[in-house]
C-alpha cells in the first residue's frame, strides 16, 4: 500500500513540474491590435489660406448686346405734297424728288436734276409713225386701270414720251424738245401715279 501511495505522489509531483515548465503567454498577445488614431483635419481660417489654395473663379462672359436694328420706314402718304396739274386733277409727289412748275400751262412738275423730265397734262400727240413707235399695256394700280404707253424713236429705241391714260385723265412725262427720257424719270412718274391713285387724284 505504501508503495502505491509513493508512486501516486511521484506522478503528481512530476505533473506539477511539467506544468511549471510551460511558457506562460504574454497577456497582451491575444489583445486586438489597435490602429493609431487619425488626426482630424483642422479647418484653417479663410484669412490664412494661400492664394494657390483658393478655388478658381468660374469664367464668365459679358452678355452679347445685339445691335439695335433701325427699321426702314417708307414715306407715308401724309409726307407728300400735292399739285393741281389740271383743273380738279391733283398729283401727289415727294418734294425731295420733284419741284413744281409755275406759269407754264400743261406743265406741273419737273424732276430735280433732270430738266428733260417734265410731267404734262396735255391730251394727244401728233407723231410720224415712220420714225416713232409706240407700245402700250393696261395695268391696274389700286382701284384704277391705266393704259401705259411708251413713245420711242425707232432708230435707237429711246423713250421720248411716257404716258398714263385712264377714265377722265391723262398724264405724261416728256419735254418740249422731244429729248430722251431716263429710266429714272419713268420710275419716278410710276411712283407719282401710285401715290396719286391712293388719294383718288384729290388734294
Amino acid at each position: 500500500m505504501k508503495k502505491i501511495l509513493k508512486t501516486i505522489l511521484i506522478v503528481v509531483i512530476f505533473s506539477l513540474a511539467m506544468v511549471a515548465c510551460q511558457t506562460i503567454p504574454d497577456p497582451t498577445d491575444n489583445q486586438p491590435i489597435e490602429k493609431p488614431a487619425t488626426a482630424l483635419p483642422v479647418e484653417q481660417p479663410t484669412d490664412q489660406i494661400k492664394p494657390s489654395e483658393t478655388a478658381l473663379p468660374t469664367p464668365t462672359t459679358e452678355p452679347t448686346v445685339e445691335p439695335t436694328e433701325v427699321p426702314v420706314v417708307e414715306k407715308s402718304i401724309t409726307e407728300v405734297d400735292t399739285v393741281e396739274c389740271d383743273p380738279g386733277l391733283y398729283l401727289s409727289f415727294d418734294p425731295d424728288v420733284w419741284q413744281t412748275i409755275e406759269g407754264k400751262p400743261g406743265q406741273c412738275l419737273e424732276l430735280k436734276g433732270e430738266e428733260t423730265c417734265i410731267i404734262h397734262s396735255n391730251w394727244g400727240h401728233g407723231y410720224d409713225a415712220e420714225y416713232i413707235g409706240v407700245s402700250s399695256s393696261d395695268q391696274k394700280i389700286g382701284n384704277t386701270t391705266f393704259t401705259i404707253a411708251r413713245y420711242f424713236y425707232r432708230p435707237n429705241s429711246k423713250n421720248i414720251i411716257y404716258s398714263y391714260t385712264w377714265n377722265g385723265g391723262y398724264i405724261s412725262a416728256e419735254n418740249p424738245q422731244g429729248l430722251d427720257l431716263s429710266d429714272n424719270c419713268l420710275d419716278q412718274l410710276d411712283e407719282v401715279m401710285r401715290l396719286s391713285e391712293v388719294k383718288g387724284f384729290k388734294q
